[in-house]
């Protein structure tokens, strides 16, 4: 994952990979991008996931997919730092 600028817009990047670290998307593809929608406070909200750091230790990413039926599912990833 990496976040920069890209013709004036903060966008993104995230390309998944296996436990054996082989890539999901096409080996030529830069991955997935999710452009930044805007920064509120402690929350960065990008098309598709927003992070919110809890405290200086905890960050809580929501990741919003839209499902086959239509549906939209949003899952939640909670990171602590260790020290």
């Amino acid at each position: 994952m990496m976040i920069f600028a890209e013709n004036n817009f903060i966008t993104l990047r995230l390309k998944h990979f296996s436990k054996s670290l082989k890539g999901w998307e096409h080996k030529d593809s830069t991955g997935i991008s999710f452009p930044l929608i805007k920064i509120d406070g402690t929350k960065a909200y990008f098309v598709g996931q927003t992070y919110h750091l809890i405290d200086k230790k905890t960050l809580v990413v929501y990741v919003a997919e839209r499902r086959k039926d239509g549906t939209v599912a949003e899952e939640a990833f909670k990171y602590k730092r260790l020290e």
